[in-house]
């Protein structure tokens, strides 16, 4: 990983995920740019007075202070970014996230997420973007990413999407436990089914990453997941957005939504590139 890229818009939660982003770029090598999106709608009287060139100025100056702090307190590379458009802030932010190898982003957490500078823009880039996106919940401190948890339902989907989460964690050196979701218990042919799809698994990524399996049986499965990240102390949460027609609830596009908010640990989304 050699590139992050963390919006802005200079609040609390923000700063949040920025500090997220400058420790994690500290421990993976990584550049950091900060980006800073001056919308052309709902300004305020004072800011459309002072005018684009100005505001886009001041926002500017204020973002490379804060690179100018996090190369001095983290001691990573870090520029500043700021455009100023109409278009949706999804696309803008995708469009300036190509090249890089991970968009982070903070949120206000639990029941709230989507009421960031982004709203629901926030939910959409997880969904939509090509590169991975982690969800930083405020008040989410940073700490190593030793343990990451994938929910995928490889039995019945029978592909699993490695690549991207591997070239996300292989950097971090964090364990993977591949969990398949099932919303009841499984036959003892699935069972052997799936036992041969973990070895195929391994003989494949065994020099990648360290992996392990395991299975949750339930019919609730974003509380289900939320205990089992808990109770298994894992620090991070990763989906995968799945693109084409998927079978069974778990990949439906309201799990990542609804992990979104109630997750307080860090999400991945990463993407089926398949």
């Amino acid at each position: 990983m050699k590139k992050v890229l963390c919006p802005t818009d200079f609040s609390a939660t923000a700063d949040n995920g920025i500090a997220y982003a400058a420790k994690l770029a500290h421990r993976t090598g990584s550049h950091l740019d900060l980006l800073h999106v001056l919308t052309l709608v709902d300004r305020t009287p004072e800011e459309a007075l002072l005018g684009e060139q100005l505001n886009a100025q001041m926002a500017y100056d204020r973002l490379e202070n804060q690179c100018r702090e996090i190369s001095k307190v983290f001691r990573v590379s870090c520029n500043a970014h700021v455009i100023a458009n109409i278009a949706g802030l999804s696309s803008l932010i995708e469009n300036e996230a190509v090249g890089h190898d991970l968009i982070v982003m903070g949120t206000h957490g639990p029941g709230n997420v989507f009421e960031y500078f982004f709203g629901s823009h926030s939910y959409r880039m997880a969904r939509q973007s090509e590169i991975p996106v982690l969800v930083v919940p405020s008040g989410c401190l940073y700490s190593d990413i030793r343990k990451t948890v994938f929910a995928f339902d490889y039995w019945r989907k029978n592909k699993l999407p490695l690549s991207q989460l591997i070239s996300v964690l292989k950097p971090m050196e964090s364990d993977l436990t591949i969990l398949e979701v099932l919303e009841e218990s499984t036959s003892r042919k699935a069972d052997e089914e799936m036992t041969a799809d973990q070895q195929l698994i391994l003989d494949t990524h065994r020099h990648e990453v360290k992996l392990d399996f395991d299975t949750l049986h339930t019919g609730h499965i974003a509380a289900a997941l939320d205990r089992y990240v808990k109770e298994k102390k894992f620090d991070v949460l990763a989906l995968c957005a799945l693109r084409q027609n998927f079978i069974g609830r778990l990949f439906h596009k309201s799990l990542i939504k609804e992990m979104s908010m109630i997750a307080t640990y860090p999400l991945l989304v990463i993407h089926d590139q398949g």
